[in-house]
């Protein structure tokens, strides 16, 4: 999935709270002196991956949309899991050689790729 993982980023929002902390209260028994730490805020971040495509569509033209629609859906099949056809092509040539060994390999190869190279 590293193409996948290389879409992964963090933005702020803007937003920005209080962080939930307990507060430290000090007293002097002398002369009775209150301190407070810094109430501590957190940024919010949208952190993800955005998949898609901006397009223009004649107003009116349900035909178009429907055409762009479907074609994005294939850019994004494609970056998401294009990187792993070659996986299936070995994998079918040894199912069709119907060699154990090699079908094992290439299971444990691909789920390599898939979930421990990101």
């Amino acid at each position: 999935m590293s193409k996948l993982l290389e879409l992964v980023n963090a933005r702020t929002t803007g937003k920005r709270k209080i962080i939930p902390t307990s507060l430290s209260y000090i007293s002097d028994v002398v002369g009775v002196q209150e301190t407070y730490n810094k109430v501590p805020y957190g940024i919010e971040y949208v952190i993800g991956a955005q998949l898609g495509a901006k397009v223009f569509v004649a107003e009116e033209s349900s035909e178009s949309l429907s055409f762009a629609v479907e074609k994005v859906k294939q850019s994004i099949v494609e970056a998401v899991f294009g990187e792993f056809r070659l996986d299936f092509r070995k994998l079918n040539e040894a199912l069709c050689n119907q060699d154990l060994d090699a079908i094992r390999k290439r299971l444990i190869e691909f789920e390599n790729r898939m979930f421990r190279d990101g």
